[in-house]
């Protein structure tokens, strides 16, 4: 690597860090920078980063800042400061080509573990998890906003995944999102109070121990308290809403209306019920429809800054693209199809705009979210309620529900099932009536050592790899 003066972080401050406040000042980062080599490295990585002009620099850096975060036993891998540079690779990722070659969700679970080792989640017991512990004014308001920094990206990226987040609320969590911090950054308040709220909706929604699939039997009856508490949490911060703010303010209702609005196609393929043309079932795709045409039109403004904007910004425009595809799909009402499908093309337009690659993943998202638009489009043009279905059935993934339908039915080519997998709140029994097959195991059995040799002639065809992965976006580009 390059003399680390030569490329001053200068930027980086100017840039990517009001959008995710979480490194100390720009003067105390400069007194520290040597500490830490993945910090640094990362730090100089973002702050070389012009998707104007497709920085080499920033290419250049990709492979080695990624090599130094999977050194997981390196001296400084469970530092702070190591922590801190993993949320920023999570909040700011290197380009990729597939989802299962995003690093991101495995960087982000080191971190929330460092985090936890680290008591970040009692910060007025440090002392019971490092008996070496000392305070300091500034390094602990550093603690306090990267911790919350980490339930932000640990949330976000969940809801990319359909899955529970893996943070649990504490009192430190929630007595920050509920108190005034007249030295903390607004934005980082902000989502904070964002996320703390997502989780409390998608996990009562999403996460029901009552059903197999966890998905509330009657998602229509919180989302009166759900709206009030939102506009409660928009109006608090009125003073510091920001182009972000309000792109994840939108998609916030989109994650709690898509509960509803799978139940309503689901009853729509389904031949028990059929209630899509129930009063409750076109106010909420009223409602999803309001939010989709302005989440997009928020994203679509210029912006010179919107190409710094964090991974889950642009995940909002994705997801909002995919719950318009669904709706206008289900939908009977021509009116509310163009509006819809228009929303979809301009999001698509949007997203190439971020893209660095021809096969990177934005690049690919953007691809199947235009073949899903126009098998709607043209699967509705003089045809009645239910043509042009572009969906899986997939139902078990909370949010995430609605865009795995959608780009998995697009890659696809045609929804795999349109039955459910099963009737809820009730689980499948196994027969019994034959014995099971032996699983292939290889010859092993328990009691037998595994020698080394055993390895030697693994398959590693379907094993992922980052660095495989990124050679191939910049032979392709």
């Amino acid at each position: 690597m390059s003399n680390p003066t030569s490329n001053s972080p200068h930027s980086y401050f100017t840039t990517h860090h009001p959008l995710f406040p979480i490194l100390p000042s720009k003067a105390h980062f400069y007194t520290t920078h040597t500490t830490n080599r993945l910090l640094l490295w990362t730090v100089l990585a973002l702050a070389s980063f012009d998707q104007d002009s497709n920085s080499a620099t920033y290419f250049s850096l990709v492979d080695p800042v990624r090599r130094l975060a999977a050194d997981l036993y390196g001296p400084q891998s469970r530092s702070f400061k190591t922590m801190q540079a993993l949320l920023l690779l999570c909040v700011w990722p290197f380009p990729f080509q597939q989802t299962i070659n995003d690093p991101s969700p495995m960087f982000c679970s080191l971190a929330t573990g460092i985090g936890y080792q680290l008591g970040l989640h009692r910060p007025r017991c440090r002392g019971d998890f490092d008996e070496n512990a000392v305070e300091g004014v500034e390094s602990e308001g550093e603690e306090e906003r990267t911790w919350w920094g980490c339930f932000v990206v640990n949330h976000c990226l969940a809801l990319r995944l359909g899955v529970p987040s893996t943070i649990s609320p504490a009192h430190a969590l929630l007595s920050a999102a509920s108190s005034d911090h007249p030295s903390a950054p607004p934005s980082l308040l902000i989502d904070l109070n964002l996320a703390l709220l997502s989780k409390q909706y998608t996990t009562l929604l999403g996460d029901d121990p009552s059903t197999p699939s966890g998905q509330r039997p009657d998602p229509g009856s919180l989302i009166h308290a759900f709206e009030s508490q939102l506009a409660q949490l928009r109006s608090r911060f009125s003073g510091h809403w920001t182009a972000v703010a309000e792109i994840s303010y939108y998609a916030l209702q989109l994650q709690v209306y898509s509960f509803s609005l799978c139940q309503s196609a689901d009853h729509l393929t389904s031949d028990e019920n059929n209630n899509n043309n129930t009063a409750a079932a076109q106010l909420i795709q009223a409602k999803a429809l309001s939010a989709v045409v302005k989440l997009v039109s928020e994203a679509s403004k210029p912006d010179p800054d919107k190409k710094f904007w964090p991974a889950a910004t642009k995940y909002c425009l994705v997801f909002a693209a995919c719950i318009g595809v669904s709706v206008a799909a289900d939908s009977s009402d021509l009116i509310v199809q163009i509006s819809l499908l228009s929303a979809v093309k301009d999001a698509v337009v949007a997203l190439r705009g971020w893209s660095l690659f021809p096969r990177d993943q934005i690049a690919r998202v953007a691809g199947h979210l235009s073949t899903a638009a126009a098998r709607v489009e043209g699967g509705t043009a003089g045809a009645g309620k239910g043509k042009g279905k572009v969906k899986e059935v997939v139902r078990a993934r909370m949010t995430a529900n609605i865009p795995y339908r959608v780009i998995w039915g697009a890659k696809h080519g045609r929804a795999l099932s349109s039955r459910p997998n099963g009737v809820e709140g009730h689980v499948p029994q196994v027969s019994t009536g034959e014995a099971m097959p032996a699983p292939e195991t290889g010859g092993y059995t328990p009691q037998q050592p595994i020698g080394m040799d055993a390895f030697e002639d693994v398959d590693d065809a379907n094993f992922t790899d980052i660095f495989l992965d990124w050679q191939q976006l910049l032979d392709l580009g």
